[in-house]
């Protein structure tokens, strides 16, 4: 795999300027339709333009809850990538990687040499991409001014407070015991036009939240938890703080969830290592950890609308769309 040399494609459908690439790209498909005796196939294709800026700009990404056990793991990923740091464990010397990183550890076949050999290029070779080392940080960090005193479960979403967008700006302005922090932040986003992933099972992206990114175009990811089956499973400090009544309304789905707290048992969460396991159940997919997957298990989409959550699936669509920014 050649990982230096720069990637031109020499085709009638590609211009390059000095700050686009223009694709004429034609996605091809078939119309299957069945009557009584057989089913008929009509080819059939969609012309595409597509245009893509050959100038990366900075990303920033702001961590809400940034002394946690999934900010401060991002952060120093990315500050041990960056500075090339290594330390010392059980098992010998760590060096830094982007193991696990499928635009900078995997590959994409181009095509063959005149050897008839696979030539491959990796995944971050083949448009201009972010370069994690990269990514700059910050935080941001939110709380309510009065902590709710709930002595009974509560739906996740409240009709007048939670359902829509006006209602659930309203409970904020009035300070509503139960807008979440998260929920805050994601308002935030939402209204800056900057996109918004939570990244922990949280009742957050409610249906307010939901209408509101719909209406200024900006996306929204999360997970709302179904179930939670396992020990241990949000780790060390993460586990013992939600068994805290009040900490744990922040992830409380709207029927009966329990989770018990083990202290720290030695155990290693890294792959191929797998001295844990565990199992959660989200809307629509399963997931066990360690699992695979290129993009959100169950993202939010428009009703009705197809969600691919098979793993090769998702990879092979990525891929798809980097090859036709270049065909």
């Amino acid at each position: 795999m050649d990982t230096n040399t720069s990637l031109v494609v020499s085709s009638p459908n590609i211009k390059y300027t000095d700050e686009y690439i223009y694709s004429d790209y034609k996605y091809q498909e078939s119309l299957v339709t069945r009557t009584e005796s057989q089913l008929v196939v009509k080819p059939y294709h969609s012309s595409l333009q597509i245009r893509t800026s050959r100038k990366v700009g900075k990303i920033g990404v702001m961590l809400v809850g940034w002394g946690g056990n999934n900010g401060s793991t991002f952060t120093a990923a990315v500050l041990a990538n960056r500075h090339q740091l290594s330390w010392n464990t059980k098992n010998g010397r760590q060096d830094p990687n982007w193991f696990g990183s499928i635009t900078q550890a995997s590959t994409v076949k181009l095509g063959i040499n005149e050897k008839g050999e696979d030539v491959f290029v990796g995944m971050s070779q083949l448009l201009p991409m972010v370069d994690p080392d990269d990514l700059v940080h910050g935080t941001g960090q939110g709380r309510p001014r009065h902590e709710p005193d709930h002595r009974h479960p509560l739906p996740a979403v409240i009709a007048g407070v939670h359902d829509t967008s006006d209602n659930i700006e309203k409970a904020l302005r009035a300070n509503h015991s139960e807008i979440s922090p998260s929920t805050i932040f994601a308002l935030a986003a939402i209204d800056e036009g900057c996109c918004y992933i939570n990244g922990s099972p949280q009742n957050t992206i409610v249906s307010g939240v939901i209408e509101r990114a719909e209406q200024r175009g900006v996306f929204v990811a999360g997970l709302k938890p179904v179930s939670i089956v396992s020990y241990n499973h949000l780790g060390n400090n993460d586990g013992k703080n939600l068994s805290a009544p009040k900490q744990f309304r922040s992830k409380e789905p709207d029927h009966v969830v329990v989770i018990k707290y083990v202290p720290y048992v030695g155990e290693t969460r890294c792959w191929p290592c797998r001295s844990f396991w565990t199992c959660s159940c989200w809307p629509s997919s399963s997931r066990a950890s360690p699992s695979g997957s290129c993009t959100p298990r169950a993202p939010l989409v428009p009703p009705r609308t197809p969600v691919v959550n098979a793993l090769f699936k998702q990879r092979a669509a990525i891929d798809n769309i980097l090859r036709a920014c270049l065909s």
